[in-house]
């Protein structure tokens, strides 16, 4: 069974669109099973939704609380492994404000024989340029420790971001550097994808990958990407599979004191887990 996964936020005409553009490029709708997941306080809109898309290979949860965008998914992978006898073949998690642009887009993610390949890195297009490869290497021990100072002021957090979106806005203009991603060949062994979209293989959930353990918000990358690496997985990069993604949809570009703590509390965690 192939599993999909979006997450609504407040945001519902943005989740029904991706729910179109969903079923419109994954053709084999009978081994696929499409999970909505509404993180929203206030139910009503992705109700109606359901109504709408009243179909067996479509299905909607509602948890109690908001469980953040990795959560979400590792509430609908345990929803289907309690319902379901059937192994996980694929299971792609998405934000709603990704468009898949390419057709038959799990039949693309089946030509992978390799078992060691546990998640793939599509082309990702944001603003019309291609983000991944996201994290090429593992982050240093020394990166880390950075950031960890640096999280620890919001003032401080403020101002690096600031300037890291500047340099970001400089390399995505930067004609050296789109190449540079351009020229990535598929299936180039990577770290990390962006974190927009997960895709997964049963390789990942075989050997014991998790989706459950992460903080509410963000560092879903690092998340993943260290587990692959302990199981002696890899990812890897697909340039066949092109989805695009609009960015910060829900919480914005800017750094919110709300976003910092999210920032924070995440980055925390992987250092605890990964870098001791």
């Amino acid at each position: 069974m192939n599993i999909v996964v979006v997450v609504n936020y407040n945001n519902p005409v943005v989740t029904e669109n991706a729910i179109s553009n969903i079923k419109s490029k994954i053709n084999n709708k009978d081994s696929t099973l499409l999970y909505v997941v509404d993180n929203s306080d206030e139910k009503g809109s992705c109700k109606l939704l359901e109504k709408k898309f009243n179909e067996n290979n479509i299905v909607f949860l509602y948890p109690k609380k908001n469980l953040g965008y990795m959560g979400a998914g590792g509430y609908a992978y345990k929803k289907y492994c309690d319902t379901n006898n059937e192994d996980i073949d694929l299971f792609m998690l998405m934000n709603n404000d990704v468009e898949i642009l390419t057709n038959n887009v799990i039949q693309e993610v089946s030509k992978v024989k390799d078992n060691k390949v546990m998640m793939i890195s599509p082309k990702l297009l944001m603003d019309g340029v291609n983000v991944n490869p996201y994290i090429k290497v593992r982050k240093s021990t020394l990166y880390m420790k950075v950031w960890t100072f640096i999280l620890s002021n919001f003032y401080l957090s403020k101002i690096c971001f600031f300037i890291l979106k500047i340099k970001n806005k400089e390399n995505k203009e930067n004609k050296e550097n789109k190449e540079n991603k351009e020229n990535v060949p598929s299936k180039t062994q990577i770290y990390g994808t962006h974190g927009a979209v997960f895709i997964l293989t049963k390789s990942f959930f075989r050997l014991g990958g998790r989706l459950d353990e992460l903080p509410f918000l963000y560092g879903e990358e690092i998340y993943i990407s260290e587990q692959i690496c302990k199981m002696g997985g890899i990812c890897q990069y697909n340039d066949k599979m092109i989805f695009s993604h609009v960015g910060s949809a829900t919480l914005g570009r800017k750094l919110s004191y709300f976003k910092y703590s999210c920032i924070r509390q995440a980055h925390k965690f992987l250092v605890k887990k990964y870098y001791k």
